[in-house]
């Protein structure tokens, strides 16, 4: 009988802790690894991941805390790899995370081509607050150099039950990336898959008896565990969201939790039913938190706005230039302090007497003072592009951290967005074109709405070039811009000042100096703006028997920003665009033009895009004009060597010269 008992425990025991004992252990690196010079897949990574695991599961020694064990181990290359011997750890003290259990060694091979290891001191490890919800915690790992294995390991433990996303890609290369997961029975999640590469690995068990609870009580889990070998390391580039958007990675989101509850019925005695407790909820719960708990009741504040907002404004008949003049009212009179959160310590009638504001209370007051103006609108909720686009499949509204206005007027949807001083009416900033909007109906239920961007985004340049009484090549150009390229010149002439403005456009010309520059915009934000300026050139070119010029000097693609191999992530303009320019070339006198640029049309397919170059050569003028035009905001993976070969070849033609001989 004792020894049956015996074997019950014992049996128990391995399950409760089987999970642990998962975890990976310290002390694999190897005299191989060591000698690695180089990945064979990859012979520019300054890094490798030689292996890594995540283990997840309830831990009885943490004081049943939700636990993920972490191992890493990581091969430099070279002194840029050195960088990857620096850990940062953020928790949240808002879910009470505990970083613990940090160890760390560093390997390298002496003369003798012996193992030799250096251990992480407690005192190497830094923890501070950096802000009143975050904790930072930082070791840097000894005696780490070109060649050096590193390895290291830690826990993360927590009463959340958030399981946090585990990435099996990263900004270097992996050899092998695992994550183990014991989650208890009565919790349920949904599982989402995000990313290019396939699962090497997916299998999942069910233990009936995985660990003990607070109470003493044994509970059954199911056993997950996921793996992927062989990983690229992500690379970044221009024209592109979020990496978060497309870094493979395996994501767990809380659908529900059940619990066994005791009810007392009267003075029948007890019942036990089971409690469902469900955290994805539907949209029309969705719209309630937001409105009750987001937003802290601030969407029906119309009555403080109708007093606030000036009678003659309310007093406009016609519609759409009432709904300008509250827009124009509530951009001008707040400063946004560059906070996007939403949060649910919104107090807009304090925010709007300081005149300082954060996206949501700017917003949110314009909000109200359209609806005290009974103009049919709408809280909108958006997330920026550095931060990965809100999920379609169930409500999220973590996700989000923007909130703009959706207006109709007369039939037509505009967009509004109070918190940028230089925005016309009906254009969102650049930032929140990222994927779909939800739009907040509290009556009719919110749905899905795409953000449509200013598609009347030009640059329109007009350019003579001549050789001056001193030798001196004299540019005189006239620029017109409109849409979001208005947008960034008002942005940046306003905030640096015309001197440091004109300093960063000399930055971009090669051997010139701005010689006068004027900029005319008046307050009507929808209008384009108009700059005007002289070139001159350093060099006195009168002496010299051949000139060559090139005559694209001002929006020129100086460098193809698709470089490369292969891109498995969207291309993301934000929005289309086009840039025309018209050159008018004086042949210096007692010079002849002895080689022209050829001309040029090149058609990205499926109407993407093109770019037209045109020369004339008449009469001792010489006359160029160019379109570049970008006719889709996406491009998916399958159209990048088209475009990447697109710039390439306008490259290749505004750098083409014409030359210029004495006669």
């Amino acid at each position: 009988m004792k020894n049956t008992l015996l074997s019950i425990c014992l049996f128990l025991c391995t399950f409760l802790y089987a999970q642990k004992e998962r975890s990976a252990k310290m002390g694999q690196t190897s005299l191989e690894e060591l000698q690695m010079t180089y990945y064979d897949k990859d012979s520019t990574a300054n890094a490798l991941v030689l292996y890594e695991q995540g283990n997840y599961y309830r831990s009885k020694l943490k004081d049943f805390r939700f636990t993920t064990d972490y191992y890493h181990r990581v091969k430099i290359f070279n002194r840029e790899g050195v960088k990857n011997a620096t850990i940062t750890l953020y928790t949240s003290n808002k879910k009470n995370e505990i970083v613990s259990d940090i160890k760390a060694i560093s390997y390298n091979i002496n003369g003798k081509q012996l193992i030799e290891t250096t251990s992480l001191n407690d005192e190497q490890i830094y923890k501070s607050d950096i802000t009143e919800k975050f904790t930072k915690t930082t070791f840097t790992l000894p005696n780490v150099k070109p060649g050096t294995v590193i390895e290291y390991s830690y826990s993360i433990s927590s009463y959340s039950i958030q399981i946090r996303d585990w990435y099996f890609q990263s900004h270097i290369p992996k050899l092998m990336s695992e994550f183990d997961l014991a989650i208890l029975g009565n919790y349920k999640y949904n599982v989402r898959f995000i990313g290019p590469y396939s699962l090497g690995k997916e299998d999942s068990v069910i233990n009936k008896s995985c660990i003990e609870m607070p109470g003493g009580q044994i509970a059954p889990c199911a056993a997950y565990y996921y793996g992927m070998k062989d990983i690229p390391g992500f690379k970044s580039e221009d024209y592109m969201l979020s990496k978060q958007n497309y870094l493979s990675r395996i994501i767990f989101d809380l659908e529900s939790v059940s619990e066994l509850v005791k009810y007392t019925i009267g003075g029948k005695g007890e019942i036990i039913k089971d409690k469902v407790t469900n955290y994805t909820k539907t949209w029309k719960d969705a719209d309630k938190t937001l409105k009750n708990d987001f937003l802290n009741y601030q969407s029906s504040k119309e009555k403080y706005f109708k007093k606030k907002i000036p009678s003659d404004i309310f007093n406009e008949i016609n519609q759409m230039t009432k709904a300008k003049k509250i827009y124009s009212f509530i951009q001008n009179h707040y400063t946004w302090n560059e906070k996007n959160w939403i949060s649910s310590d919104i107090k807009l009638k304090e925010s709007f007497d300081r005149k300082v504001g954060s996206v949501d209370e700017i917003n949110l007051s314009l909000y109200n003072s359209l609806q005290a103006a009974d103009i049919e609108s709408y809280i909108t909720l958006v997330t920026t592009r550095d931060r990965k686009q809100p999920t379609t499949l169930f409500p999220a509204l973590n996700d989000f951290n923007y909130i703009i206005v959706k207006v109709v007027i007369n039939g037509n949807d505009y967009f509004l967005d109070a918190t940028d001083i230089y925005l016309p009416f009906g254009t969102v900033p650049f930032r929140c074109l990222n994927g779909v909007a939800r739009v907040f109906d509290f009556k009719k239920g919110s749905y899905w709405q795409p953000i449509p961007p200013n598609n009347k985004n030009n640059s329109s340049i007009s350019s003579t070039i001549l050789m001056n009484t001193d030798g001196n090549i004299e540019v005189t150009s006239n620029v017109l811009s409109s849409g979001y390229f208005a947008n960034e010149i008002r942005h940046k002439y306003n905030l640096s000042g015309e001197e440091d403005y004109k300093n960063d456009i000399e930055i971009k010309l090669v051997d010139f100096e701005i010689e006068d520059y004027s900029i005319k915009y008046n307050s009507n934000l929808e209008k384009p703006i108009n700059e005007s300026f002289t070139l001159l050139s350093d060099d006195d070119f009168s002496t010299q028997n051949k000139i060559s010029l090139k005559p694209f000097l001002i929006s020129r693609v100086s460098s193809n920003p698709f470089k490369l191999k292969e891109r498995l992530y969207p291309v993301d303009f934000g929005y289309k665009r086009s840039v025309t320019q018209r050159i008018n070339i004086e042949v210096p006198e007692g010079y002849e033009v002895i080689s022209l640029p050829d001309e040029t049309v090149i058609k990205l397919p499926n109407n993407g895009g093109s770019f037209v170059y045109k020369i004339q050569h008449a009469n001792n003028t010489i006359k160029i004009y160019s379109k570049l035009l970008i006719s889709k905001k996406i491009y998916n993976p399958e159209e990048y060597n088209n475009l990447k070969d697109f710039f390439k070849q306008i490259i290749f033609a505004e750098n083409a010269v014409i030359v210029f001989e004495k006669i």
